[in-house]
């Protein structure tokens, strides 16, 4: 898409200017870069909700109004969502009363800072780091995916968790 164009080509500006700065102060650019880009997403993303995430949800609503695990709160059973783990956590926001998009959201949220936390965390230098900051938190797919309601940011840490899994293993 037309923004991760852009984005790469500031990148590889920003790669050209990298001869005359130091690797700390390169890091630095990157990263106030990554923070700008992902505060422009999170403000245009924040309100999307995929209609999908309503179909799951309409399950767990059903289960603490009616006791029953349901499309409908009668008659034949259907089966329409397709995340059961994000089914059954709808449960919570459901049963306490608040707003289940708000709860995913912070939920899709929490885990992408989890993400951008262990890879910081795995980097072997700030410059890589700075880099995979930006490729996280400069990606409109991150913040569509992140706000969406659905799996998606967990299933995107646990894929991380494994490859990070078996490097750590591999050395």
């Amino acid at each position: 898409d037309v923004f991760s164009i852009e984005i790469v080509i500031l990148y590889l500006a920003l790669l050209g200017l990298s001869k005359y700065l130091s690797e700390d102060t390169f890091s630095r650019i990157l990263t106030l870069l990554s923070v700008a880009l992902a505060s422009i997403l999170i403000i245009v993303f924040i309100q999307f909700t995929v209609d999908d995430a309503f179909i799951t949800w309409r399950y767990a609503a059903n289960l603490v109004s009616d006791g029953v695990w349901n499309w409908n709160d009668s008659g034949q059973r259907v089966e329409a969502y397709s995340n059961p783990s994000y089914a059954w956590l709808a449960i919570i926001p459901h049963y306490f009363g608040f707003s289940t998009a708000l709860f995913f959201k912070i939920t899709g949220f929490s885990l992408i800072c989890w993400l951008i936390w262990r890879s910081i965390s795995l980097a072997k230098s700030k410059l890589m780091a700075s880099l995979l900051l930006l490729l996280i938190l400069s990606s409109p797919a991150t913040w569509i995916h992140t706000f969406s309601g659905l799996e998606t940011p967990l299933f995107v840490v646990l894929i991380f968790e494994t490859l990070a899994l078996f490097i750590i293993l591999w050395n």
